[in-house]
């Protein structure tokens, strides 16, 4: 994974700023998750968020969210909980004091996803 992001960040594809947070995410869920960095989904929902954070950063987020029924089908899930914990604490991680709801919207997505890849 890192490999990845220094590669994106030599290609000033992603900030420093970004890079760092990504770090901390991926070493965050790898230990509570136990999410391997080889998996393909994971390595597509690091690169968002690191992406995110730059559009946060430059002030130009997303401005629409994920799709309200692909959210409501994510929000009806038990492990709903856990994605929403995870997300505020990669988030608090990421050093970026405000993300849009329209960004968070795919940054749970992707947790999501990963979630489910480890279940």
């Amino acid at each position: 994974m890192k490999q990845r992001m220094s590669l994106l960040l030599e290609h000033n594809v992603i900030s420093q700023i970004a890079f760092d947070a990504t770090m901390r995410a991926v070493g965050i869920l790898t230990i509570e998750w136990n999410v391997k960095e080889d998996s393909e989904q994971f390595q597509m929902a690091m690169t968002h968020f690191a992406r995110a954070i730059d559009r946060v950063l430059q002030s130009n987020p997303i401005v629409e969210g994920l799709d309200s029924e692909i959210l409501k089908e994510m929000q009806d899930d038990d492990v709903f909980s856990d994605i929403v914990s995870m997300n505020n604490q990669l988030c608090s991680a990421s050093g970026v004091p405000e993300i849009p709801e329209t960004e968070i919207s795919f940054l749970l997505s992707n947790l999501y996803a990963i979630k489910l890849s480890v279940s």
